[in-house]
C-alpha cells in the first residue's frame, strides 16, 4: 500500500513557494541537501513529477569543411 504524506505549502518570498519533503522519501532516493531535482507538471492533468536532475551532454560543434 503506498504511503501518504499531506504537507503544506509555504510562501517564502513574493514569487518562491516551498513544499517540505519528509526525511524518509529523501533517505529512500539518496538525495542530499542543495542537490538539484527535476520538477515536472503534468499540464491539464494536473500531476507533478519530481526526480533527479541529469545534466544534459554537450554536443561538439565540428567545423564545416
Amino acid at each position: 500500500m503506498a504511503k501518504r504524506f499531506t504537507r503544506k505549502l509555504q510562501r517564502t518570498s513574493t514569487h518562491s513557494y516551498i513544499l517540505n519533503i519528509p526525511k524518509e522519501l529523501v533517505d529512500q532516493f539518496g538525495w542530499r541537501e542543495r542537490q538539484k531535482i527535476e520538477i515536472i507538471f503534468g499540464g491539464r492533468k494536473h500531476d507533478l513529477l519530481i526526480r533527479d536532475w541529469v545534466p544534459r551532454k554537450k554536443v561538439s560543434k565540428k567545423a564545416n569543411p
